[in-house]
């Protein structure tokens, strides 16, 4: 069995129970977590935002991803050169004592998947049968227009239905055993032991930067530079992970650590004495060995 994908959650939400049922007669073995798992494996396709489509080229196709804008355009084409198609055969369909129909286009969707010399597109995508229903008719040409608000609705609806449905699942997940739980519980008190007891997340920049000087992580940048001398490349590689510019970090670095350091300069973060002794209370509370803490 086949299920259907609804473009609404009112739709889905009326249908999904009759749609179990159908479900289970079909499958005698299946559970009912199987049908919303499914579901989910079903909608976990959408929402749409590209499609994948082949391309011939020369002798060898390629995988491309386009647009829904592309995908409409390949699609006008598509159903054109396909209505043709069957025009120009109209004659042998009389012979034949067959009778021709015109029906609109967009009833021939799921026949004119196919290339021509004029258009070398073939859809792969799974989604491809689905994205009929965001389609009408121009009431001014042989053409199809994309419903953009239905579309976009719809994958509202997914959203929707997808955590209806993991509610579901999870109500009906058997509940854990003793053991199980008693388990879970030792590991939570463990990980609250190990919660990291001190934050230093709120240090200012310039204090930052003096505790990774005392910690030598700075001395090490720069015997992995290719030219140790260059503080704007110091600066560059601090940026990477702390977050702050590298225009700002140079102006701070200079003064630090130029051949001949300058502490009394406007833009050293050793010039407010408060940011070295933030700096030596924070590694202190590091509790870690061999750093100079000395004010």
């Amino acid at each position: 069995m086949e299920l259907p994908v609804y473009y609404t959650f009112s739709d889905f939400e009326k249908n999904y129970k009759t749609d179990l049922e159908k479900f289970k007669e079909t499958y005698n073995d299946a559970s009912e977590i199987d049908y919303y798992e499914e579901l989910l494996s079903l909608y976990n396709m959408f929402p749409i935002d590209i499609i994948f489509a082949e391309l011939l080229f020369e002798e060898y196709p390629e995988e491309i991803e386009i647009s829904l804008n592309k995908y409409t355009d390949i699609m006008n084409d598509k159903l054109n050169d396909y209505r043709n198609f069957l025009t120009n055969y109209k004659n042998e369909f009389d012979n034949l004592g067959m009778s021709f129909t015109r029906e609109e286009i967009i009833d021939y969707w799921e026949k004119c998947n196919f290339w021509t010399k004029n258009n070398r597109y073939t859809i792969i995508d799974n989604r491809h049968k689905y994205l009929k229903e965001f389609y009408i008719p121009s009431p001014f040409d042989d053409k199809i227009i994309l419903d953009k608000t239905k579309i976009k609705n719809f994958n509202y609806a997914v959203t929707k239905i997808c955590n209806f449905i993991n509610e579901i699942v999870a109500k009906l997940k058997p509940v854990k055993n003793k053991t199980e739980i008693e388990n879970n519980s030792e590991t939570q008190t463990t990980e609250q032991i190990e919660t990291p007891e001190n934050d230093f997340s709120d240090n200012d920049d310039k204090v930052k930067l003096i505790i990774l000087e005392k910690l030598g992580v700075i001395d090490y940048i720069k015997t992995i530079q290719t030219k140790p001398e260059t503080i704007s490349h110091t600066a560059e590689i601090l940026s990477s992970f702390t977050g702050i510019t590298s225009k700002t970090l140079y102006t701070y670095l200079r003064p630090m650590i130029s051949p001949i350091p300058d502490k009394s300069d406007k833009n050293s973060p050793y010039k407010n004495s408060e940011n070295e002794y933030l700096a030596n209370k924070s590694i202190q509370k590091l509790k870690i060995k061999n750093q100079n803490t000395n004010s």
